[in-house]
């Protein structure tokens, strides 16, 4: 029988140097996202961020995703065009082959994506952590499905994972509501709590499928709860350990320890954990800083080409959204904006114009708008950081 009480037993303590650090690590992340919340590129910083997440997250299990094919996969629009001949400026001539051959690894990117706005748009300071929580995000994982409000259903077998036993289907309803207690009190600190919440999760293994892309949503459900992470941003967290497969185990995936593991070995494997994700939470602030300073300077560009431009106007908040979301038709970009259509379209023909947009065709009767600026920061971003 897999208990709680196992986990909690475990000495948690930190040396006092490590403990300063997780401190000011996790200051530090409050204090960015106090400044990115009040930044006017809020609203696609939160967007890319998760989007940056995502892709390195999905890392994990498939190697062979490329920052332009994770692309085609974060926009609707650009969906649409996968199985064209349409040439796009920033993709390379391999991305239409990269799609269909590796098809199943990018739409684990368009889900992990999609079970990261769930939680930002969810979880909170304010929330408590339920079974349904973690059975929507493991669903909207698995599926993609963010609207339907289906639960993921507990598996009905008996399974061993890593060789190692995991709770009996009977006992998984009771075990899985002691972990979503578990992860709404406060006893721990945050990363603390991840760590010790993630080895129960995979302790418990309470869904048939392979759970290891939950975890993310996971870590981040805490985060936010904890306040570590506030106004629903998703700072990157996962990247370093996707750049560097042995510590895997360290940020996402916790390994089963055996129990005849020594109590010394255990405490020694907790505090590398928690210098690792301190290490993690410091990169991540860093990264999210250098992103929304190449969003400042690529806005600032399009102000320029795109001439004086009233606060407020269609042509206004279209810049900013673009900048997140580079990828637009005219009924896509005017219910994100909450303008009229006849006004929406008079600006994305002004700002193709302005050479700040591409229009390729998508039917007789539709248009895609692509902000090829803003997809090459993406682009560019993901790759130099993925060297």
């Amino acid at each position: 029988m897999i208990t709680l009480p196992d986990l909690c037993s475990l000495d948690t303590s930190l040396p006092p140097d490590i403990q300063a650090k997780l401190f000011d690590a996790q200051i530090e992340c409050v204090r960015f996202c106090d400044q990115a919340y009040n930044s006017p590129l809020a609203d696609p910083l939160r967007v890319i961020l998760r989007h940056t997440e995502a892709f390195f997250s999905t890392r994990y299990g498939g190697k062979d995703i490329t920052p332009a094919g994770y692309l085609w996969t974060a926009a609707p629009e650009l969906q649409r065009l996968a199985k064209t001949p349409i040439k796009l400026p920033y993709l390379d001539t391999n991305t239409q082959e990269e799609l269909i051959a590796n098809s199943k690894n990018l739409n684990n990117a368009f889900c992990m994506q999609k079970a990261l706005e769930w939680v930002a748009s969810n979880v909170d300071s304010t929330s408590t952590i339920t079974t349904e929580t973690l059975r929507t995000i493991h669903h909207i994982v698995s599926t993609g499905e963010i609207e339907s409000g289906t639960l993921g259903k507990y598996r009905a077998v008996e399974k061993l994972h890593h060789g190692l036993e995991t709770a009996s289907p009977e006992a998984i309803p009771e075990c899985m509501f002691a972990l979503s207690s578990f992860m709404s009190n406060g006893y721990f600190d945050a990363s603390t709590q991840t760590l010790l919440a993630l080895h129960y999760y995979h302790r418990i293994h309470p869904f048939d499928q392979e759970i290891d892309g939950s975890g993310t949503p996971i870590i981040h459900s805490i985060m936010l709860r904890r306040g570590v992470c506030t106004h629903s941003y998703i700072l990157p967290t996962t990247w370093r350990a996707a750049l560097k497969p042995d510590d895997l185990y360290l940020v996402g995936t916790l390994p089963l320890l055996p129990s005849e593991t020594s109590e010394h070995a255990l405490k020694e494997a907790h505090v590398t954990r928690v210098a690792f994700m301190v290490e993690n939470l410091n990169a991540a602030i860093h990264l999210s800083r250098a992103i929304l300073h190449k969003l400042e300077q690529v806005e600032t560009q399009w102000r320029i080409a795109a001439g004086r431009v009233s606060r407020g106007s269609t042509v206004d908040k279209l810049l900013v959204h673009l900048l997140g979301s580079p990828a637009a038709t005219v009924s896509s970009a005017s219910k994100a904006i909450n303008k009229s259509l006849s006004a929406t379209s008079a600006a994305l023909e002004k700002l193709t114009q302005d050479d700040i947009l591409t229009r390729i065709p998508l039917n007789n009767k539709e248009h895609v708008y692509i902000a090829d600026s803003a997809c090459q920061i993406m682009v560019n971003f993901l790759e130099h950081i993925n060297l």
